[in-house]
């Protein structure tokens, strides 16, 4: 297949929105997945399908979204359910992953929950991939994994120098047209970077792309401007900036230090002089 450089609008904006299944009960599973996982339910309804009316909810934690469905007639397809490893013969969806800070403490929790395991705090790889597996109240498997045990990927390098990331994030951070914002923070920024500054701390694109509007129609005529040389090393960079009107560029001066990874803003922090 030929590659090709998509529109930043098109496949390159792909990112995951959630993970669907059908169940038996949708009441039931809502109870499980908000009692258990902690789950949240957004939204619920119902749509028509040949069979007749289907149910549909919204389930919410944290950035995770499952979306879980009740269709008339459902029925188990049992070697989708097979122990394991027998489950991995047929070909389909194997397991919902998750990851977790501390899979001693997570298990320990998901005991007093009385929920039926698979395994408990197993290493799939050596050293590496220490999880624990649960089931849901359907059968459907839930691996959830101990974040520091798992592989880690490759650095992707930024295609930037660590100059040219400063000017562009000092340049959308004076950008007044929140559309070319946007465009310029996806490009730019993690989907899960953090800013930290001594008032607050923010993560997720959206909220920071809000903040900056925020900042801006409190200071209206105000610009960031470099001050100084860009530091950088190991995915770090750091530099002194400048903000204020025309008639007072440097009414206020601060730094950041910013961290970069696979070629994204990852985290910002933020120092004030004087604060």
């Amino acid at each position: 297949m030929e590659n090709k450089i998509y529109n930043e609008d098109g496949l390159q904006s792909l990112s995951l929105y959630d993970i669907a299944f059908t169940v038996k009960n949708i009441e039931e599973s809502i109870k499980w997945y908000r009692d258990v996982l902690g789950f949240e339910l957004k939204n619920k309804s119902k749509f028509s399908i040949p069979a007749g009316s289907a149910d549909i909810a919204m389930l919410q934690l944290g950035d995770l979204n499952l979306e879980i469905l009740q269709v008339p007639n459902n029925k188990r397809i049992e070697e989708m359910f097979a122990d394991v490893p027998m489950h991995l013969i047929p070909i389909g969806n194997k397991t919902v992953v998750f990851q977790v800070t501390d899979i001693k403490i997570t298990t320990k929790q998901l005991e007093e929950k009385g929920v039926n395991f698979v395994w408990k705090e197993q290493y799939l790889a050596g050293d590496k991939m220490l999880c624990t597996m649960i089931k849901d109240i359907d059968g459907n498997k839930i691996n959830i994994f101990q974040t520091d045990t798992l592989f880690e990927f490759p650095q992707i390098e930024s295609i930037l120098t660590p100059e040219e990331i400063v000017t562009e994030h000092l340049k959308l951070w004076g950008e007044s047209d929140g559309e070319k914002r946007k465009k310029t923070i996806d490009k730019l920024y993690d989907q899960n970077a953090t800013l930290i500054d001594p008032a607050l701390k923010l993560t997720g694109k959206e909220k920071i792309n809000d903040f900056i509007s925020e900042l801006q129609s409190k200071n209206i005529g105000y610009k960031f401007a470099l001050e100084g040389k860009t530091v950088s090393h190991h995915n770090t960079i750091k530099f002194n900036w400048t903000y204020g009107p025309i008639d007072e560029p440097k009414k206020i001066m601060g730094t950041d230090i910013i961290t970069i990874q696979n070629g994204l803003i990852k985290m910002i922090y933020v120092y004030v002089d004087g604060l």
